[in-house]
């Protein structure tokens, strides 16, 4: 069911009407989309009524050409980014019609993503016009990642003044869901932080299906591995907050030595894919895929011998990717790279679903991990503690007003 932002205001009824607002909603290849259509599932299911506000152009478009949404009972007001191809043209463009409708629309509840950054002054805005709950949901933390990725210096003027504009928005907060304790962490350096019993920290999750599927049939394998080799995998976005140096290495160090037994496939979209295939160039054991489409996910996840997660150091609780949480509903290994303080390593650790190097480690040391985990027994796949979308919507319905 879609609408229009032009619509006739009014009181808002009872059941309770919550407002998800998200540039991406529905779609398998964007987790922040997947995670935004889990949480207004387990709305509908409290009772409460859900819009959601996305765009229109700047969704994913899977490998067959076709947006992916799903057939729910939230109604969708769909907002136009006019095709423009600039991240940051559809992120202002989807920005500013967010700031100026989300005060005005019809609900009791608001809860505000972070695609586009910055939508925390909505929070203020709504706080003087609606007087209802708002809430915040810290997928990636901005201008952190800003500073973190070179754009702007952390002690700079543009950087203190997108941080007074969080603090100005912060204060019109009902409450905030964190990804993780670290994220927590760069939260509290923040004025104005709803105090604890307002924060609470989700996890992210994976809740699509992710049967185990017969090796002999899956095509998955067929495709991408028809040799038998193992198989070492690294799927999703590789952006600025990711390295692949160290998994290059590793890959260069295998031929030199003449070990034919492992293949390391990259499925990536982001910022520094031109830059790995470049880095990879003429090494045989080397794979680059776009992404692959969304009912051959439950394939990859389990066909892949070994997950691979990266994260450049600064980017810790700034990021947390949704990577794991697939590969943790298999019983496949996954080797971060990374932070040892950083979310993605406090959650391995927890669910002994692997090991974790530090950036810039040798090649030698990456070999050695992937030989060590191929040659264990495994693990229980963590399915069954994936979907958390259920805390958050309790969350969101049972927070008093402030």
């Amino acid at each position: 069911m879609s609408t229009t932002p032009n619509e006739i205001r009014g009181e808002a009824q009872s059941p309770a009407t919550v407002l998800l607002v998200n540039r991406h909603y529905g779609n398998d290849h964007v987790p922040t989309a997947r995670m935004t259509h889990d949480l207004a599932q387990a709305l509908l299911k409290q009772g409460c009524r859900v819009r959601v506000m996305a765009a229109v152009e700047g969704r994913y478009v899977d490998t067959q050409g076709k947006l992916h949404e799903h057939d729910d009972q939230a109604e969708v007001i769909h907002m136009p980014t006019f095709c423009v191809t600039s991240r940051f043209l559809c992120w202002l463009i989807f920005w500013i019609q967010a700031v100026l409708f989300v005060p005005f629309l019809r609900w009791d509840r608001c809860v505000l993503l972070t695609d586009p950054p910055f939508m925390l002054i909505i929070a203020r805005v709504a706080q003087w016009i609606r007087r209802r709950p708002v809430f915040w949901w810290t997928m990636d933390l901005y201008p952190e990642g800003l500073s973190a990725g070179g754009v702007i210096k952390h002690d700079g003027l543009i950087y203190r003044l997108f941080h007074r504009m969080n603090e100005f928005g912060m204060r019109g907060l009902t409450g905030v869901i964190a990804l993780g304790e670290a994220q927590l962490q760069r939260l509290r350096e923040y004025r104005y932080l709803p105090e604890d019993g307002r924060v609470i920290v989700v996890p992210p999750w994976d809740s699509r299906p992710c049967p185990k599927p017969d090796p002999a049939q899956n095509s998955f394998l067929r495709q991408f591995n028809p040799d038998g080799k193992r198989l070492a995998v690294y799927a999703g976005n590789l952006g600025l907050a990711h390295s692949f140096q160290e998994l290059i290495r590793a890959a260069k160090l295998m031929c030199e030595r003449g070990e034919d037994d492992w293949r390391f496939l990259f499925i990536v979209r982001g910022a520094r894919r031109e830059e790995l295939e470049r880095a990879s160039n003429g090494l045989p054991n080397v794979r680059i895929s776009d992404y692959l489409p969304h009912d051959m996910t439950h394939e990859m996840l389990w066909g892949s011998d070994s997950h691979l997660i990266t994260m450049i150091p600064g980017w810790e609780g700034i990021v947390v990717p949704s990577k794991l949480y697939g590969a943790l509903q298999t019983a496949s290994p996954v080797l971060f790279i990374g932070p040892e303080n950083s979310d993605t390593a406090l959650e391995i650790r927890k669910h002994k679903a692997g090991r974790v190097l530090p950036s810039g480690c040798s090649g030698e040391e990456i070999i050695a991990a992937l030989k060590e985990m191929s040659e264990s027994n495994g693990r229980l796949p963590a399915a069954p503690l994936m979907d958390c979308s259920g805390k958050i919507a309790r969350f969101v319905i049972g927070t008093p007003l402030r």
